[in-house]
């Protein structure tokens, strides 16, 4: 009877060993997917208006052309194709 007692509680042990372990795989596949979230481009978009009376003619021409990319919003962006 008593080895049967053991032998139950080294499978329980194990079964629980197994759900602990599948339970940390599956934290970690969700830390992986969100991490791949932030990674992926939104579909956020915004214009930036810059007036300056003198120059604002000379200008023109060369802003059409520009890009302004960002990974997470507005201050953190950076001038492409100047």
């Amino acid at each position: 009877e008593k080895s049967k007692i053991e032998n139950e509680c080294a499978i329980f042990q194990l079964v629980s060993n197994i759900y602990i372990l599948t339970q940390s795989i599956q934290e970690l596949n969700d830390r992986i997917e969100r991490m791949a979230l932030l990674g992926e481009l939104c579909e956020n978009s915004f214009m930036k208006f810059q007036f300056r009376h003198n120059q604002a003619l000379e200008d023109l021409p060369r802003s059409l052309n520009s890009v302004y990319v960002s990974s997470t919003y507005s201050p953190l962006c950076r001038k492409l194709n100047q």
